[in-house]
């Protein structure tokens, strides 16, 4: 999970934690830390941040469908469209 807002990100996590409880869920702030954990770990689901301060959720999306590409992925944004 990337996101941003420390306060978005404990939240998400807890829900998604309670949801799969067996899950292994890494989290990260920044593109850069979501960079160094996707490459050093497997990852089969990806929830991204399109707005973070160093970089596109979009480029980590084409970048994690490079190199898993049968890797689901959820968008979010806090950003009014």
């Amino acid at each position: 999970m990337v996101e941003d807002d420390a306060t978005c990100r404990f939240a998400m996590s807890r829900a998604v934690e309670k949801r799969f409880p067996d899950a292994h869920l890494h989290t990260a702030a920044t593109f850069t830390e979501a960079q160094t954990l996707k490459n050093h770990n497997p990852i089969d689901f990806f929830i991204l941040d399109l707005h973070l301060p160093d970089g596109s959720g979009v480029d980590l999306l084409l970048d994690a469908k490079s190199t898993a590409p049968d890797a689901h992925v959820v968008i979010i944004t806090a950003t009014p469209l």
